[in-house]
């Protein structure tokens, strides 16, 4: 929610479109184990996910409406089975015009404050003519 409120506080919120994403990996690939999964198990893993993460994509557009941004100019995308997030993310940001990619830090501690993570790391290498921003 940090990006989220550094976003809506620094943009004119007036001219920008804000698109939320966030990417579900395949259960495999997630956990580590190639083909132990089944389809049913990998709809489950799926679904207990967007289960999770909905709530809190709701709570990310709240924000940005109470900084200013006008609800039609918001989205929501729940990307799945995506094998790299990193490649989905940048990709969905080229497909739709962005200009601009905004990536939270999570669980970033005191003494890995200056290294951004693996997700981050990749978008900041493959976003091109975009800036990136991590908050």
């Amino acid at each position: 929610m940090k990006a989220v409120d550094c976003v809506g506080s620094l943009v004119n919120s007036s001219l920008c479109k804000f698109g939320l994403c966030h990417v579900i990996r395949p259960l495999e690939i997630q956990i580590g184990l190639k083909a132990l999964f089944n389809p049913t198990q990998e709809e489950e893993w799926i679904d207990s996910n967007k289960k999770e993460i909905e709530p809190l994509m709701d709570e990310a557009a709240d924000h940005l409406k109470r900084s200013g941004v006008p609800g039609n100019h918001i989205s929501k995308t729940i990307l799945k089975k995506e094998i790299s997030r990193a490649e989905a993310i940048v990709r969905k940001a080229e497909n739709e015009g962005y200009g601009t990619i905004v990536l939270g830090r999570r669980g970033i501690s005191v003494v890995e404050e200056f290294f951004l993570g693996r997700v981050s790391t990749k978008v900041t290498q493959m976003a091109n003519k975009m800036a990136v921003w991590v908050v």
